[in-house]
């Protein structure tokens, strides 16, 4: 996380503020109690931020605030232990080699689990201006 301000002049100033964070983990065991023990998982989830804030003093009684934000949230999911159609004696459907779940209802599940080699990248962006004015007893912001 940082935070950094630049002063143009004493009417002009930029703003920058990131945040980055990763959140690797190896599961012994999933949070899904069908699955057979030991079929563990490891995932990787990371978030990024970058906010962007120009403000200028335009006259003293009108501010402007100009911003950009990015924010990108990622998440990756992965089993430790694959089970592929071959290892089973299954003859391999279209480009996909990871077996299908298998349920015994109330029992367990065996197979590609829910999140088998799920990868998921969010971007959101974000643009805008303000300006803000004061007059008198009276103030304005569009």
């Amino acid at each position: 996380m940082g935070n950094l301000n630049y002063v143009f002049s004493p009417k002009q100033t930029l703003s920058v503020r990131a945040f980055l964070s990763s959140d690797p983990q190896t599961a012994s065991f999933t949070t899904n109690y069908l699955e057979l023990p030991g079929s563990g998982a490891e995932s990787n989830f990371r978030n990024r931020s970058l906010i962007l804030k120009h403000t200028g003093i335009l006259t003293p009684r009108i501010v402007n605030e100009a911003h950009f934000s990015f924010k990108r949230n990622y998440g990756r999911m992965n089993s430790l232990l694959p089970v592929t159609d071959s290892e089973v004696g299954i003859a391999q459907p279209a480009d996909v080699a990871t077996l299908p779940i298998i349920g015994i209802s109330g029992l367990f599940n065996i197979g590609g689990t829910s999140n088998y080699d799920f990868t998921t990248a969010i971007n959101s962006y974000q643009a805008g201006d303000q300006i803000s004015a004061s007059l008198g007893r009276h103030s304005l912001r569009a």
